[in-house]
């Protein structure tokens, strides 16, 4: 929790810092939809600033828009992560995204998206950075044991089948070591951090709503395929884990991931529960 509240803190006053100074908040400005790669994924719009993507997104859905649209922003002043915690990235250097998806799944196997959209953002980072970023489940991006960035999935449910979702995408990019507070410099980090010099936010986006198309086909077609290829870029499992659920915590090793994106840990009796959702406190 230190980490979110310092993060935004920092992040917050810097933002207002740039704005005052008239400062640029960074837009992603050469996306275009032809450039992207990407036909299911091809209404964007790009704001310098808003509050969160996700809540735009959110709220577009439930105003009747299409699947497709991406929403885009330079800086976000009430960004969310999981479990409803801030998150503010650096503003212009970071990739600030929201997809609206109306997949084909069953309410039982959303969580999926978060899959889809993790192995979209390694392979995309991979492809356009030159950076082998790993997966932490359920939904982090990290490097050398260090937070690249993060997935958040929200859905909308209907009786028995799933209206609409929105996936988003935060992923600290250009924000220099030097810059990182030493508060969280030991679990935070960024792609030009990591590196040692800036790398092309665009590129990255692009390349990641491309991938996310294709994986996200895969969730839709051949489920166990996906799974099977988070399993194997999942930093998660093989550790031993504390995960705190609404139901207690959970100690034991993470044995691996069923098909519908749950976290299967082996407990003292050797047997494995399924974790749908948590908060991974420690893995080691």
């Amino acid at each position: 929790m230190q980490f979110c509240l310092v993060r935004v803190r920092v992040s917050f006053w810097r933002h207002e810092q740039r704005r005052r100074e008239g400062a640029s908040m960074g837009l992603i400005e050469d996306i275009r939809p032809g450039e992207i790669g990407s036909e299911r994924f091809g209404n964007v719009e790009v704001v310098e600033e808003t509050g969160s993507t996700n809540s735009d997104a959110l709220e577009r859905g439930r105003a009747g828009a299409a699947e497709g649209l991406v929403l885009i922003a330079g800086s976000q002043v009430a960004g969310r992560g999981r479990l409803n915690r801030s998150w503010l990235g650096s503003p212009g250097g970071s990739i600030l995204c929201s997809v609206l998806v109306k997949p084909q799944l069953d309410p039982e196997h959303v969580q999926l998206l978060t899959v889809a959209a993790g192995l979209a953002a390694r392979d995309a980072l991979r492809a356009a950075a030159g950076l082998d970023a790993d997966l932490k489940w359920p939904n982090d991006l990290m490097s050398g044991g260090r937070k690249l960035g993060g997935i958040l999935t929200e859905s909308v449910i209907g009786h028995d089948s799933v209206e609409f979702c929105v996936v988003g995408i935060g992923l600290n990019v250009n924000w220099p070591a030097a810059d990182i507070p030493e508060e969280i410099a030991e679990i935070a980090t960024s792609v030009s951090a990591e590196l040692g010099r800036d790398a092309d936010r665009s590129a990255i986006l692009k390349s990641f709503l491309a991938n996310f198309e294709d994986h996200l086909a895969t969730a839709e077609q051949s489920p166990s395929h996906l799974i099977r290829e988070y399993k194997e870029n999942c930093a998660t499992i093989g550790k031993r884990v504390k995960v705190a659920t609404a139901g207690g915590t959970i100690e034991g090793y993470a044995s691996g991931i069923d098909g519908h994106g749950r976290l299967l840990v082996s407990d003292e009796d050797a047997e494995n529960v399924a974790i749908d959702a948590g908060d991974l406190i420690e893995f080691s």
